[in-house]
Protein backbone atom coordinates (compact mmCIF):
# COMPACT_ATOMS: atom_id res chain seq x y z
CA UNK A 1 0.00 0.00 0.00
CA UNK A 2 0.72 3.47 -1.03
CA UNK A 3 1.87 5.86 1.58
CA UNK A 4 -0.81 8.38 1.44
CA UNK A 5 1.76 11.34 1.81
CA UNK A 6 3.42 10.44 -1.40
CA UNK A 7 2.45 12.60 -4.72
CA UNK A 8 2.76 11.12 -7.93
CA UNK A 9 4.25 12.89 -10.74
CA UNK A 10 4.88 11.90 -14.16
CA UNK A 11 7.79 14.21 -16.21
CA UNK A 12 8.00 13.62 -19.76
CA UNK A 13 10.47 14.84 -22.26
CA UNK A 14 10.93 14.30 -25.75
CA UNK A 15 13.96 15.15 -27.95
CA UNK A 16 14.67 14.76 -31.61
CA UNK A 17 18.10 14.50 -32.36
CA UNK A 18 20.13 15.28 -35.30
CA UNK A 19 22.64 12.28 -35.31
CA UNK A 20 23.78 8.57 -35.66
CA UNK A 21 21.82 6.31 -33.68
CA UNK A 22 24.81 5.07 -31.42
CA UNK A 23 25.75 8.81 -30.72
CA UNK A 24 22.05 9.26 -28.65
CA UNK A 25 22.64 6.05 -27.01
CA UNK A 26 26.32 7.27 -25.90
CA UNK A 27 25.73 10.96 -24.60
CA UNK A 28 22.73 9.20 -22.73
CA UNK A 29 24.63 6.87 -21.74
CA UNK A 30 27.34 9.07 -20.42
CA UNK A 31 25.34 10.43 -17.36
CA UNK A 32 28.27 12.43 -15.71
CA UNK A 33 28.32 14.64 -18.77
CA UNK A 34 24.90 15.84 -18.60
CA UNK A 35 25.80 19.12 -17.11
CA UNK A 36 27.44 19.80 -20.08
CA UNK A 37 24.53 19.93 -22.12
CA UNK A 38 21.55 19.61 -20.31
CA UNK A 39 20.10 22.88 -18.63
CA UNK A 40 18.06 20.59 -15.97
CA UNK A 41 21.02 18.72 -14.33
CA UNK A 42 23.22 20.76 -12.52
CA UNK A 43 25.76 18.52 -11.44
CA UNK A 44 26.19 14.41 -12.09
CA UNK A 45 28.86 12.37 -10.39
CA UNK A 46 29.84 8.36 -10.96
CA UNK A 47 29.30 6.71 -7.88
CA UNK A 48 30.38 2.81 -9.03
CA UNK A 49 29.94 1.33 -12.94
CA UNK A 50 25.92 1.43 -12.27
CA UNK A 51 25.49 4.46 -9.87
CA UNK A 52 25.22 7.57 -10.83
CA UNK A 53 23.97 10.64 -8.78
CA UNK A 54 22.55 13.64 -9.70
CA UNK A 55 21.60 17.17 -8.87
CA UNK A 56 18.57 18.96 -11.07
CA UNK A 57 17.05 22.57 -11.14
CA UNK A 58 13.76 22.57 -10.35
CA UNK A 59 10.69 25.18 -9.42
CA UNK A 60 10.74 23.79 -5.87
CA UNK A 61 12.79 26.02 -3.46
CA UNK A 62 15.28 23.41 -3.46
CA UNK A 63 16.88 21.25 -6.42
CA UNK A 64 16.36 17.54 -6.08
CA UNK A 65 18.84 15.02 -6.01
CA UNK A 66 18.84 11.40 -6.30
CA UNK A 67 20.73 8.33 -7.11
CA UNK A 68 20.54 6.33 -10.40
CA UNK A 69 20.72 2.66 -10.13
CA UNK A 70 20.81 1.35 -14.20
CA UNK A 71 19.06 -1.31 -14.86
CA UNK A 72 19.22 -2.25 -18.07
CA UNK A 73 22.07 -0.99 -20.83
CA UNK A 74 21.67 -2.88 -24.02
CA UNK A 75 22.96 -0.29 -27.16
CA UNK A 76 22.70 -3.32 -29.51
CA UNK A 77 18.41 -2.88 -28.83
CA UNK A 78 18.78 0.95 -27.84
CA UNK A 79 17.57 0.45 -24.45
CA UNK A 80 18.51 2.39 -20.93
CA UNK A 81 17.10 2.45 -18.15
CA UNK A 82 17.22 3.10 -14.45
CA UNK A 83 16.10 3.27 -11.15
CA UNK A 84 16.19 6.26 -9.02
CA UNK A 85 16.30 7.18 -5.53
CA UNK A 86 16.54 10.50 -3.66
CA UNK A 87 14.47 13.02 -3.62
CA UNK A 88 12.61 11.38 -7.14
CA UNK A 89 11.63 8.40 -6.87
CA UNK A 90 11.01 5.38 -9.51
CA UNK A 91 12.28 5.31 -12.92
CA UNK A 92 13.38 6.54 -15.92
CA UNK A 93 13.87 5.17 -19.64
CA UNK A 94 15.05 6.02 -23.27
CA UNK A 95 16.22 6.18 -25.87
CA UNK A 96 12.70 4.39 -27.55
CA UNK A 97 13.38 4.64 -30.85
CA UNK A 98 17.11 4.71 -31.63
CA UNK A 99 16.29 3.29 -35.27
CA UNK A 100 14.60 6.72 -36.14
CA UNK A 101 17.99 8.60 -34.89
CA UNK A 102 15.44 10.26 -32.01
CA UNK A 103 16.16 10.04 -28.43
CA UNK A 104 12.75 9.85 -26.56
CA UNK A 105 12.74 9.72 -22.84
CA UNK A 106 9.87 8.57 -20.82
CA UNK A 107 10.23 9.07 -17.03
CA UNK A 108 7.60 7.99 -14.12
CA UNK A 109 8.97 9.02 -11.16
CA UNK A 110 7.18 8.89 -7.34
CA UNK A 111 8.11 11.91 -5.43
CA UNK A 112 7.62 12.79 -1.51
CA UNK A 113 10.04 16.10 -1.70
CA UNK A 114 10.98 16.31 1.74
CA UNK A 115 9.92 19.67 3.84
CA UNK A 116 12.59 22.39 3.60
CA UNK A 117 12.67 25.38 5.92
Amino acid sequence: MRDPKTRRYQFISHWTVDAPADAVYAAIHEVVAYPAWSPEVKEARKLDEDHRWMRTRSFLPYDPSFDLERTIADPRAGILEARLTGDLEGTSDGPSNPQRMAASSHSKRTSTPPRRR
